[in-house]
């Protein structure tokens, strides 16, 4: 086919020469020379339509984009971080680089407002105590309105109890054991003492002051 247009040209160069007068003789090493030319302004074309093909398609190459909880950015734009803190950006080769500065976690307002509630209710107060025929030790205790009490007992001779009137509690005496409670609401002055039979009246009993 390469071959066939430009002889068809030459034809064609050849009748017009006809048409104004007598045509020359054309040496035959002249016509391939002639069609060696042709051809080579042929393949130049080919090669400049293959070239423009080309460049086509990359053109129509999907441009490369990052991509974070379902949002997609261009390189470039500024990428939201995990943490909150640090700063990140859209990569041009679709990923996605952060600082790393080391930052404090948020705080919820609902965190803060659960240890704005604990630091208003008092601190838990704890004991050790003794106990045995017939006393406990310490025999005073002072505590805040409304605070958590636990009191461990070191160690214990005899059979015992640990009882507080106005609150309820009634609990039996052993060695390792701790027994919690929750002071009184109103300030003032508490009797504790064990109740099994005269142990009261010989002196197993203390007070608990509430302010």
């Amino acid at each position: 086919m390469k071959k066939l247009i430009p002889l068809l040209l030459i034809s064609f160069v050849l009748a017009g020469a006809g048409c104004v007068g007598a045509p020359e003789p054309v040496e035959e090493s002249d016509l391939d020379a002639m069609i060696d030319e042709l051809e080579g302004l042929m393949d130049d074309d080919v090669e400049d339509d293959d070239l423009d093909g080309e460049v086509e398609d990359d053109g129509e190459e999907d441009e490369v984009t990052c991509e974070r909880d379902g949002v997609e950015y261009q390189p470039g734009d500024a990428v939201p971080s995990l943490d909150g803190c640090n700063e990140c950006s859209c990569d041009s080769d679709g990923s996605i680089s952060c600082t790393e500065e080391f930052c404090e976690p948020a705080e919820d307002d609902a965190d803060t407002s659960s240890d704005d509630a604990t630091d208003d209710a008092p601190v838990a107060a704890s004991f050790s105590m003794d106990s045995g025929n017939f006393f406990f030790s310490p025999s005073s205790l002072s505590v805040e309105a409304g605070q958590e009490v636990s009191i461990t007992f070191a160690s214990n001779s005899g059979t015992h109890t640990f009882v507080i009137d106005e609150i309820g509690l009634n609990e039996s005496v052993a060695a390792g054991k701790t027994i919690t409670f929750t002071a009184p609401s109103q300030p003032g002055t508490y009797e504790y003492y064990c109740d099994v039979g005269s142990h009261q009246q010989l002196g197993m009993e203390g007070t608990l002051t509430v302010q």
